[in-house]
């Protein structure tokens, strides 16, 4: 739990907003400054950073996410870890689609290759100091198997191979 949640309450917030575990909804209960009840809380930040694609919502002068928030109207207390999005998709706030994860759990879900990703497939990428492919297949014990491939088109295969042997070697939490 981080320090600002810790001074809002699931009272507090079971006060201020209504949530819908089916469709992932959070609407304003009560009338604030420029609210109405009923209108849906927060809006979708644009911006470059880590919360670009989810939806914010401000809390007495302190912006929550709203995935955090409906976790803890809907479990009635703040989640010990981050929550992670089974389908990937940010605002698809329903309860169905979201679990604990830890922040590593987390990161393995993620659905688009790494801009600097030069082969295009994730767990894939050129090793330059061995001017080879290298494939990356993340385990549950946290270490990592690699090898190293002359060619391309060799080294996402195997990568495909990995996952396709053995889903939840990466994770428990694969989709």
């Amino acid at each position: 739990m981080k320090e600002k949640e810790r001074r809002v309450t699931t009272a507090y917030l079971r006060r201020l907003f209504d949530y819908d575990p089916d469709a992932g909804s959070l609407k304003w209960r009560i009338a604030r400054q420029g609210i109405r009840p009923g209108w849906e809380a927060g809006y979708l930040c644009t911006g470059d950073g880590t919360r670009h694609g989810y939806r914010l919502v401000m809390v007495d002068g302190v912006f929550h996410m709203v995935h955090r928030v409906a976790w803890t109207h809907f479990y009635g207390e703040w989640p010990r870890g981050a929550i992670d999005h089974i389908n990937g998709k940010r605002t698809d706030n329903r309860i169905q689609n979201l679990r604990v994860a830890t922040l590593s759990e987390n990161q393995h879900n993620r659905h688009r290759v790494a801009k600097n990703n030069k082969s295009g497939t994730t767990g894939v990428h050129w090793d330059r100091r061995k001017r080879k492919w290298r494939t990356a297949a993340p385990q549950l014990n946290g270490q990592r198997e690699t090898k190293l491939f002359k060619r391309k088109d060799a080294a996402i295969a195997a990568r495909s191979e990995y996952e396709q042997a053995d889903p939840l070697r990466y994770l428990e939490v694969a989709r």
